[in-house]
């Protein structure tokens, strides 16, 4: 069961379980939070509970014909729609109106296995508008014994009025204590600089363990003081940074800034995503401007937003660096802004 695995979703869990139990299914149920937390999971078992012969207090048997369809991807009143690939095999940034005219078609058939059918949405925030229209007009009148779940880390990104047709679940950030007892278990080094990076959630702070971003924190920092200082030229860093990670390239740009913020705002008291290298980052943050900070960060953030788009990842990196070999120069902030 899933919160054996993620003990942090123990209370999600039963609060989905409790619809199964009371047989007050919703028609439409959106499951959000932070990415790193497992919703998909979450959502996944959920469904398979309702498809279930014998569900049990805490979810599906695991053992029956349903359970063993469903787990083998053949369940027939179960359709799934997510990010596909197109004709060059490259995977699309969004999830197209074909796709959910697909999943209405599907839904508005007699269920083969004389129950419910059920349709899992992710991540739902990935609709182009014409895809979440369709969607809305299957949500204002949904088949009988239909349910459609959809995940999204990004709910805000949704249409108003597919978030108001929807039961909605927030999953919340991993308590500390309990993130970092699992992360330890994993065998992560360091589980309580894992888990602050990654803002509370353990299954990214889990992958960034793993594909070796945390360890490579430190350098990064040391590159960017470089850069401030003349000795690093911005070019051959976003080469570099293109050929390794380009989404935790920006993830640390971002993570760096909230912290030097946080540093200039409220001190060390203030909660860091790099606690280990506060005394680095304390004597960075003492020579920087806290607005042109705040500039930036919206500057970074946007650029987290057009890795979605095509945008070219090479001069996303050049023009997020340029900032710091000019001293985070307000004109260059300007230009990254606007551009």
């Amino acid at each position: 069961m899933i919160h054996h695995d993620y003990p942090w979703l123990a209370d999600a869990a039963r609060r989905l379980q409790d619809y199964r139990q009371r047989e007050r299914l919703p028609h439409a149920l959106l499951i959000t939070g932070p990415a790193g937390l497992g919703q998909l999971q979450l959502a996944e078992e959920f469904i398979q509970s309702v498809f279930c012969r014998e569900p049990g207090d805490d979810g599906a048997c695991g053992k029956c014909s349903a359970c063993t369809q469903f787990l083998a991807g053949s369940f027939a009143d179960y359709h799934e729609v997510t990010l596909e690939e197109d004709d060059k095999g490259k995977l699309r940034k969004q999830i197209v109106v074909d796709q959910v005219r697909r999943l209405s078609e599907t839904l508005g058939m007699m269920a083969s296995q004389g129950g419910w059918k059920a349709a899992l949405v992710h991540p739902a925030d990935a609709m182009n508008t014409n895809a979440a229209n369709s969607l809305l007009k299957t949500l204002e009148e949904p088949p009988a014994r239909s349910l459609i779940v959809l995940v999204s880390h990004r709910p805000a990104m949704l249409p108003a009025t597919i978030r108001s047709r929807c039961q909605q679940l927030a999953v919340r950030p991993c308590p500390p204590e309990i993130g970092e007892a699992w992360l330890a278990e994993q065998g992560v080094d360091e589980p309580a600089a894992a888990l602050a990076y990654a803002n509370g959630s353990p299954l990214r702070a889990l992958e960034l363990h793993e594909n070796g971003l945390l360890a490579g924190r430190a350098a990064m920092l040391d590159s960017i003081m470089k850069l401030a200082t003349r000795r690093q030229a911005p070019v051959p860093l976003a080469e570099e940074l293109e050929k390794s990670d380009v989404v935790g390239a920006v993830e640390w740009l971002e993570a760096m800034t909230e912290d030097l913020i946080r540093l200039r705002q409220v001190g060390e008291d203030g909660r860091l995503r790099n606690p280990d290298l506060v005394n680095s980052l304390k004597t960075m943050a003492e020579r920087l401007n806290l607005e042109a900070l705040h500039r930036y960060l919206k500057a970074v953030r946007q650029g987290r937003r057009l890795l979605d788009s095509q945008a070219n990842t090479r001069l996303l990196l050049e023009s997020l660096l340029l900032p710091w070999a000019q001293q985070l120069d307000d004109t260059v902030i300007n230009q990254l802004l606007e551009g």
